[in-house]
């Protein structure tokens, strides 16, 4: 049975993609092993992102040249007929690291992208709340009222055909108009004053 390897990005410095030639062998031959670097450098595998483009970096211990004989010896099990077998624990570490920058690309894109939809969202309400006139509002806000007032009638025991009238029963009152601190309130007769707000994905007072 084989379960799901924990791929823990947490050991990569933030800085990962950009560490190039003795900075990358360096952090491999910290996370991973010497022997990992020393087969990396070989073949000139200097970045992340060559190694991530790089199908299996043991593959060229495959091959036979005395120039890969040391990393051979240390790296490989070599049998009586000379077969050349990788170690288990060279092929995993590689397989790992990996997965673990595979990873981190994954949660770095999806890091950029909620906050691109954070940066942009107040901008999008602003431009939505600009676009709205006074009169948009008010007439939003009388629809409002009247709306809810036909709903609430009987409950008030009014008659069906009682309405309410704009600077009658009651009056809206704008502040700071073309303001980013404009602001809307509802006024009734007996004098309650009730503040609205406004609405980020519609605009509108509330």
């Amino acid at each position: 049975m084989t379960g799901t390897t924990h791929v823990n990005t947490k050991t990569l410095p933030p800085n990962m993609f950009d560490l190039r030639h003795d900075d990358f062998y360096t952090f491999v031959e910290m996370h991973v092993g010497v022997l990992q670097a020393k087969i990396l450098q070989f073949q000139l595998i200097s970045d992340a992102t060559i190694f991530i483009e790089c199908h299996d970096p043991t593959e060229i211990l495959q091959y036979n040249s005395e120039k890969l004989t040391d990393l051979k010896q240390k790296a490989c099990l070599i049998t009586n007929n000379g077969a050349c077998i990788i170690l288990p624990g060279i092929v995993a570490s590689f397989k790992m690291l990996k997965k673990c920058l595979l990873k981190k690309i994954e949660e770095d894109n999806k890091r950029n992208r909620n906050n691109m939809v954070n940066s942009s969202a107040p901008v999008a309400a602003s431009v939505t709340n600009r676009a709205k006139s006074i009169d948009d509002h008010r007439n939003h806000i009388t629809t409002t009222i009247s709306q809810w007032f036909r709903t609430h009638r009987d409950e008030m025991n009014l008659k069906q055909d009682a309405l309410l009238e704009e600077n009658k029963d009651y009056h809206i009152e704008f502040k700071n108009v073309n303001n980013s601190n404009e602001s809307a309130a509802v006024i009734c007769g007996c004098g309650t004053k009730a503040t609205l707000s406004r609405v980020n994905n519609t605009g509108y007072y509330q």
